[in-house]
């Protein structure tokens, strides 16, 4: 209730003293307790700000486990509109950093689904001359474990020779 007594405005409490407003000043015995802090699963990843996020909290074998843990439906959902700048050469850095032969088919999933996310051309000519050094490692490593058509493909589509 506000009181106007002359100039100045008094506010006081209802009658049984609690600031409903408020609910610290209305419970004796309150104690903040923040929420504990979950991992983000990947399904919840719905675009690529949140992604970024992710992505940024993430060193070396996390990144990688980022992305082996995306489906193909997430990758696209993601990278719909496109791939951030720069982080296509981080993805290829992450996939070649953290390659063992048990990740072969994993690693070509991710790679074909990024050449269907929008402005795959761009980020692929952005590309660091390491950045396609690492890529051309990492498609000769696949190749000589599995010398299928999805993998000579991955050349021709990354552009290596």
């Amino acid at each position: 209730t506000i009181c106007s007594n002359s100039s100045e405005a008094v506010v006081s409490t209802q009658s049984t003293g609690t600031q409903p407003w408020n609910i610290a000043s209305s419970q004796d015995n309150f104690s903040f307790s923040p929420s504990p802090q979950t991992d983000l699963s990947t399904s919840s990843l719905q675009n690529l700000t949140q992604f970024n996020r992710e992505w940024r909290k993430r060193k070396g074998p996390q990144k990688f486990d980022l992305l082996l843990s995306l489906s193909e439906t997430d990758i696209r959902r993601i990278f719909h509109a496109e791939i951030g700048l720069g982080l296509l050469g981080e993805i290829v850095d992450a996939l070649h950093s953290n390659w063992a032969e048990e990740h072969v088919t994993s690693v070509l999933n991710i790679l074909t689904t990024l050449t269907k996310c929008g402005r795959f051309d761009l980020s692929l000519r952005f590309l660091s001359g390491e950045e396609k050094t690492k890529l051309k490692s990492l498609l000769d490593k696949m190749y000589a474990l599995s010398e299928t058509d999805g993998v000579s493909e991955l050349f021709k589509m990354y552009e290596v020779v």
